[in-house]
């Protein structure tokens, strides 16, 4: 028993101060919001300040923990970033996507025919439930998957954070040089059919303050549906669930197909977006595969040398 106890402690003390960084993640969203509507520019850089003094007296000791740090502060900084990028006044783009998913199509766009197949009369069912609950399971999903992995995959816990993080600023970049319309946005401007934004559509349902409070809490931008984030997130952890026993990738299989049809059902997205999401996934994950490869080769030449 105190072999155990002896083997397991470390282990809880990692996990406690992983606990510490995603509370100063939190943190740090919360007083976002609250600078971005009430409090004066240097609250926020106080804020940040603080959180990372907080951040480093962590992680300081422990490579591991660098990386940590590392990943909610670029995490941290990506939401500031994504909630400005519809602010650079560069002219919202609409009929590329739609054109594009019209030729792929045979002149259809998959979000309404599905939408007037399956959301009768705005009605809240089943199929509308789940596909709300795979949206927005995007916020959290792909973290518990980081833990899952620093905890028993650690090998390959630094791959999936460098892809992650170079996925969402890939993707980030292309929304500040091409903001792009999601398919709700372009129903209500005219480009196309009126799209219902089943999430919204819900969630109003229950209160109608939940999904503007969810907004500020993210910092989503409307304008910013290529490439599709949800679906190349989803793609990352399809690749390091692909790396775990059959039932974890068939896990991981299954969740990927599931948000790719919630995020052309509910409105959010545009097959071409998730096309484009999943490229830029691969993308980051051969860039990471590469980092690794570098990072092995060091150690091996240093023994080299000695020898």
């Amino acid at each position: 028993m105190s072999g155990w106890r002896a083997a397991r402690v470390p282990g809880l003390a990692l996990a406690s101060r992983a606990i510490l960084l995603y509370g100063a993640l939190l943190a740090n969203l919360l007083a976002l919001v609250f600078v971005r509507s009430t409090a004066p520019p240097h609250f926020l850089a106080g804020a940040v300040a603080v959180s990372l003094a907080l951040l480093y007296g962590v992680g300081r000791r422990d490579a591991t923990f660098r990386l940590w740090a590392v990943y909610v502060l670029g995490f941290l900084l990506f939401a500031h970033l994504r909630s400005l990028a519809d602010e650079t006044g560069i002219p919202v783009r609409f009929d590329y996507v739609v054109g594009l998913e019209q030729t792929l199509f045979a002149g259809t766009t998959p979000t309404l025919w599905l939408q007037q197949r399956l959301y009768a009369g705005g009605e809240i069912g089943a199929a509308e439930i789940a596909t709300v609950a795979v949206y927005t399971s995007y916020f959290l999903v792909p973290h518990l998957v980081a833990l899952a992995l620093w905890w028993r995959r650690p090998e390959l816990f630094g791959r999936y954070a460098a892809a992650l993080l170079g996925t969402a600023y890939l993707g980030l970049a292309v929304s500040f040089a091409v903001p792009t319309a999601p398919p709700w946005l372009a129903g209500q401007s005219g480009h196309l059919p009126f799209v219902s934004r089943i999430v919204q559509d819900l969630t109003d349902g229950v209160d109608p303050t939940i999904y503007a409070r969810g907004y500020e809490m993210v910092g989503v931008n409307p304008v910013s549906a290529m490439p599709s984030l949800h679906m190349a997130m989803t793609v990352l952890v399809l690749l390091a669930a692909w790396r775990g026993p059959q039932a974890v990738r068939i896990a991981g299989l299954l969740y990927a197909l599931g948000m790719g049809f919630a995020l052309v059902y509910a409105g959010e997205h545009y097959v071409v977006d998730l096309v484009a999401g999943a490229a830029v996934a691969a993308l980051a994950w051969r860039l990471a595969v590469a980092g690794d490869r570098v990072s092995l080769r060091r150690p091996l030449r240093a023994l080299a040398r000695r020898a």
